[in-house]
């Protein structure tokens, strides 16, 4: 099916990720044992570095799987609209406000959506290069080095989907929703901080 969607024009599915590269129970096992390693028996890196990863790793499921089904696309959100204007209930006018708003709705949930596939499928790279990186280390101190730029990348990288989360909200007059540092997704509220 990749080589069908790398030849062709075909949108790729919603969770569907490159190379099945997903975080699974077993592979989050995995590298939560060499992050324990890393900290028990070598001593070189932080609890807090550990912990980091290791709920980071949860939180990444967490969004894809549970957060990110509120902004589910529903191919059927105009029918009751339809029905309701055959049945002459409502008029055109208050029909085409009805088709309007609800195109917007999906529009906005997918441009939502699409921010959380880009975050499940990058941050699955990023977790699978840590993974590279734990299992075929060499020098643990540049292993731990490399560790650190991650945390950096990663925090880039989140500036950059609350940037684009921050361009859906003002392009459509919607909520604002952003992720905190440890990946959090939250909405924006006049008295929290979406800077990162």
């Amino acid at each position: 099916m990749d080589c069908i969607k790398k030849n062709t024009q075909i949108q790729r599915e919603f969770n569907d990720v490159p190379c099945g590269r997903t975080l699974d129970d077993y592979f989050n096992r995995k590298i939560i044992i060499m992050l324990n390693i890393l900290y028990n028996n070598y001593n070189v890196i932080t609890y807090d570095i550990k912990e980091y990863y290791i709920n980071l790793i949860i939180k990444i499921n967490h969004n894809n799987f549970v957060e990110a089904q509120q902004f589910e696309i529903h191919n059927d959100i105009n029918l009751d609209a339809r029905i309701k204007y055959i049945l002459n209930e409502i008029n055109e006018n208050e029909f085409k406000k009805i088709i309007e708003s609800n195109n917007t709705k999906n529009q906005i949930k997918n441009e939502i959506r699409n921010v959380f596939n880009l975050v499940y499928t990058t941050m699955c790279e990023i977790i699978y290069v840590i993974y590279d990186m734990l299992t075929n280390f060499n020098d643990v101190n540049i292993t731990v080095i490399n560790l650190y730029d991650k945390q950096n990348e990663i925090k880039e990288f989140i500036y950059y989907c609350n940037n684009l989360l921050e361009e859906i909200s003002y392009t459509y007059k919607s909520k604002k929703y952003y992720f905190d540092e440890n990946l959090n997704f939250k909405i924006y509220s006049s008295t929290a901080s979406a800077s990162v």
